[in-house]
């Protein structure tokens, strides 16, 4: 399995996410990986939300999201790393 694993931290990231949106290689490139995990780190509900209705996560496809609170960067990588082990990477 050939995926992408991205970590985006807190509340205050909406800029990026603008840029993210017209981003047409980034999206064509993961839309040829088997999976795409995007992670949130530390992100509230609301915030989620408004950035996964996005254009850009609407175009990305085998899309896993995982939500990530009150744990340190080093525990969220190696869940993560578990996590794709299990799903077989």
């Amino acid at each position: 399995m050939i995926c992408s694993f991205t970590q985006t931290y807190s509340n205050n990231r909406q800029e990026l996410f603008d840029f993210h949106n017209k981003d047409t290689t980034d999206i064509y490139f993961r839309n040829k990986l088997d999976k795409n995990y995007y992670a949130f780190h530390n992100s509230d509900n609301e915030y989620t939300s408004k950035i996964l209705n996005t254009n850009y996560f609407k175009q990305i496809k085998n899309l896993n999201i995982i939500k990530y609170s009150d744990i340190s960067y080093t525990e969220s990588l190696y869940k993560t790393l578990q996590m794709l082990k299990n799903d077989g990477g």
